[in-house]
């Protein structure tokens, strides 16, 4: 996925990724994966505010909701809602398109994120820019009593 860094727009999610997912994505010189994936990037804007507050391990555990372990180019993407998960955090995925053409991600808490750049190809998959960020139910509810806590 050394196409990543190829996108400038999605630098701080990039350095934010898990080592282990970093490496399973192809990073490290060693890494020799037959396995296809799919990234869902946020931009550095998207994911500076959904980070923001947060401590490094749910920075971390944030990222896994952006990976899937097939991949799924947007020509694959149909008006009819398509379940594409689980994604690196077990929590599942939905894809469609707007009446306006606009093809767009939604996790399980309801959140929508845009597909701005779409089939970003890779060596082991396909990177899509999105203009949100993925959460999972786990991660919703960290975020909020991660929060909390720093009020009290």
């Amino acid at each position: 996925m050394s196409r990543l860094q190829a996108v400038l727009d999605v630098s701080d999610f990039l350095s934010d990724l898990p080592s282990d997912l970093k490496s399973t994505l192809g990073y490290s010189k060693d890494s020799d994966t037959e396995q296809w994936y799919t990234v869902f990037a946020p931009t550095n804007n998207a994911w500076r505010k959904a980070k923001h507050g947060l401590n490094k391990s749910l920075i971390e555990a944030l990222a896994r909701n952006h990976v899937l372990d097939r991949m799924i180019c947007s020509g694959a993407i149909t008006r009819n809602s398509n379940f594409c998960g689980p994604n690196w955090a077990d929590s599942c995925l939905s894809m469609g398109v707007k009446p306006s053409g606009t093809k767009y991600v939604v996790d399980r808490c309801g959140s929508e994120a845009s597909i701005l750049k779409p089939d970003l190809m890779a060596r082991n998959g396909v990177v899509h820019v999105i203009d949100g960020v993925i959460f999972s139910p786990e991660c919703e509810f960290l975020k909020v009593a991660n929060k909390n806590e720093k009020k009290i």
